[in-house]
């Protein structure tokens, strides 16, 4: 932490300890920021978890416990998310440096426009399957059935 930041309190019952306006860095010129930190123990004392996040909201007793609970759950959505754009056939961690222009930029968009549509199918599956259950089989092409009114 840069020097010159607010020490903050730890709270031993949850292991949550926050600062407020802290100093990105050193200078006058220093982004203020909110820092607090995480570190869940085992029964055993060992340290299971440990994690420290930066934040413009404002971080005092009532506040910290909730902002690191946030905090962990968006690194999961993200951790798991770049996880599956790397080692689930999009590629992302290829080196689209190809082009000479916006090539990179082109493949890189349709590879999270990709992730973003398997997302929705996935999510949408299961109504679909109850959907044409409802419906019953086509037995028609689209072109030759009459439009309902």
């Amino acid at each position: 932490m840069a020097s010159g930041s607010n020490a903050g309190a730890i709270d031993t019952s949850t292991g949550i300890a926050g600062c407020a306006t802290c100093r990105s860095r050193d200078g006058a010129d220093a982004l203020r920021v909110n820092w607090l930190s995480i570190e869940i123990l085992n029964p055993a004392g060992e340290t299971t978890y440990r994690n420290s996040f930066i934040t413009d909201l404002p971080v005092d007793g009532d506040s910290v416990a909730e902002l690191a609970a946030c905090g962990r759950a968006r690194w999961k959505i993200e951790n798991e998310s770049f996880n599956t754009l790397k080692t689930k056939g999009y590629n992302l961690e290829h080196n689209f440096g190809h082009g000479k222009q916006n090539l990179s930029a082109v493949l890189a968009i349709l590879n999270l426009l990709a992730f973003a549509f398997h997302t929705v199918c996935e999510i949408a599956d299961h109504h679909w399957r109850q959907a044409r259950e409802k419906l019953g089989r086509r037995t028609a092409p689209a072109s030759s059935r009459p439009c309902d009114p």
